[in-house]
């Protein structure tokens, strides 16, 4: 079945780990909700479909987000993932999200990771990278 949108009101979650599960669906925009999550852990789980959702992007507190092996979810990385300023791991290794890294990945001062093998990501790397 689905990932349950009522996930978003579990205020006080701190890590979610849904790690190679069969869940189906959509990443629920909801997951923006859960303010005090410092961990995300959704790799592996191939029957999720879409693309990553804005709202992720509200997890100011977010230092772990795995994405990683999502072999369906699609396009590019929104913008709003680089206001993440506590992200120190991006994991989006095995996925087809697409587009360019932007210069704004130079925001994620605490960025000590970041894992895109075999994705579908194209272009040059920022120099903002190299800041980090």
């Amino acid at each position: 079945g689905p990932i349950p949108t009522e996930i978003g009101q579990l205020s006080r979650l701190e890590e979610l780990s849904m790690f190679d599960t069969f869940l189906e669906g959509t990443i629920p925009v909801e997951f923006g909700e859960c303010s005090n999550l410092v961990e995300l852990h959704l790799g592996l789980m191939y029957m999720l479909i879409g693309s990553i959702p804005t709202e992720l992007g509200k997890l100011t507190n977010l230092r772990n987000l795995d994405l990683g092996g999502l072999g369906v979810i699609t396009g590019p990385i929104p913008t709003e993932i680089y206001g993440m300023t506590s992200l120190g791991e991006l994991y989006l290794a095995q996925s087809d999200v697409t587009g360019q890294i932007p210069s704004e990945i130079g925001n994620l001062s605490k960025l000590s990771k970041l894992i895109a093998y075999d994705s579908l990501l194209s272009g040059t790397m920022p120099t903002e990278l190299g800041q980090l």
